[in-house]
């Protein structure tokens, strides 16, 4: 940080810790003297602060002198963001894969494809520990495959791994320089041993507190991925008021694409039945994105799955999340994410003749089997037009896919007809 700064220092040789108490985890020492930049005053006894290698930490007011004002200046010039960007629009497809036995099965979900998707990524990288060391799925065989495909290679790695203890191992990681570093020394030489073209980021376990640590690793990585001429993408939620804390500004400048999870406006374990991705909840999702972000480098996921949602009423079922409604009667609700076709069977076999909802852009069907109502908001290839028809319009970078395996084949001729192919 550069210019006027506020700064504190401790008055002993110290450590910041990792949360704004005593017996939380050091993040590194400090020595007597050192000027920290006070990143804000959480409490009367606590400061958030940053040393200049990059830690941020918690120190206790009641080992540092009085905050005080210093001017810093750059004496070297500033790092700049270049990007690598594809000539064409991005049509991106997910891989799930549960080890490298997955990575048999690339043939089988890109059979109805090929052609149309010019970007593959498989779910080959994992957290393992709180020091940044990995598991890997990734295989050269894939990438040559995918590559004699016309497909390029952008392996995701996320952070969904936790400790005995149930704690997610993200955080830990991230808040730490030399493990952050390690992370990405990882996660840079298994896509340059595989021959796979760039990474995707899918860090969905970060919360307020650690979305600098966040910020700083997408930088860190960021300048890893150009050294070696990677493509970085970055997933993040659709935006709202309770998630402003991603900072996609940030994470759209350091990365070359932004990725937009444009679904799961309602999931499992809500209290309400609803659309997996309404075009309202889409056109958010863009807008916002497109606001800090060059449109060219935003890229637009859709769902290739839907949600069935069963209303059970009480007493008749002790599973799912209670909804109580004084209107109608209280109930259970639980759901489960199909394939595009399982959803229009569910409907087709109990007679269901569906309405389309223009102020949703999807068809929606309903049921009911005794007290118990089944719901679906239908995802099908006249909803994922929809959606297309705007990205179009908003001009941005291309349209990523969840998952492949999961879509109606006549799905792609409306992804063929958005890429122009």
């Amino acid at each position: 940080m550069f210019g006027e700064v506020s700064v504190v220092k401790p008055l002993r040789d110290t450590v910041i810790r990792q949360y704004d108490k005593s017996d939380a985890d050091y993040m590194a020492k400090v020595s007597k003297g050192e000027s920290l930049i006070v990143k804000e005053k959480k409490s009367e006894n606590w400061y958030r602060v940053l040393k200049d290698n990059g830690i941020i930490g918690y120190i206790s007011a009641d080992q540092i002198g009085k905050v005080k004002t210093e001017t810093r200046t750059c004496e070297k010039k500033l790092e700049e963001y270049s990007h690598i960007v594809m000539d064409d629009t991005v049509c991106m497809g997910w891989h799930q894969m549960e080890g490298t036995g997955g990575n048999a099965t690339l043939n089988e979900v890109t059979d109805s494809c090929e052609g149309i998707l010019n970007v593959i990524s498989p779910t080959w990288f994992k957290l393992t520990d709180t020091q940044g060391n990995i598991s890997s799925s990734a295989q050269s065989s894939y990438v040559d495959t995918a590559h004699a495909k016309g497909m390029k290679v952008w392996a995701l790695a996320d952070d969904f791994s936790y400790g005995e203890d149930g704690t997610y191992y993200v955080a830990s990681v991230l808040a730490h320089y030399d493990t952050r570093q390690a992370l990405i020394n990882n996660l840079v030489n298994e896509v340059k041993n595989s021959g796979a073209d760039g990474l995707n980021i899918d860090y969905e376990k970060i919360y307020e507190e650690i979305a600098d640590d966040y910020v700083e690793f997408i930088r860190e990585l960021s300048i890893a991925c150009r050294q070696n001429q990677l493509v970085l993408s970055v997933d993040t939620y659709v935006e709202q008021d309770y998630n402003t804390f991603f900072n996609r500004k940030a994470i759209g400048e350091a990365a070359d694409y932004l990725v937009i999870m444009g679904y799961d406006e309602h999931w499992a374990g809500g209290n309400m039945a609803g659309s997996v991705a309404s075009l309202p909840y889409v056109k958010q999702g863009i807008d916002r994105a497109v606001a800090v972000t060059d449109a060219k480098r935003v890229i637009n996921g859709v769902p290739f799955f839907t949600r069935i949602w069963v209303e059970t009423p009480e007493g008749q079922t002790n599973e799912g999340t209670f909804v109580q409604d004084a209107a109608n009667g209280n109930y259970w609700l639980t759901s489960s994410a199909v394939a595009m076709e399982t959803a229009e069977q569910a409907l087709q076999q109990n007679g269901v003749q569906t309405t389309w909802l223009d102020d949703l852009g999807q068809y929606y069907g309903e049921y009911k089997t005794g007290e118990v109502c089944t719901r679906i908001w239908l995802e099908e290839e006249r909803s994922i037009g929809a959606k297309l028809d705007y990205m179009s319009g908003a001009g941005i970078g291309g349209v990523a896919c969840w998952k492949l395996g999961l879509e109606k084949p006549a799905v792609w001729q409306e992804i063929a007809e958005y890429a122009g192919k």
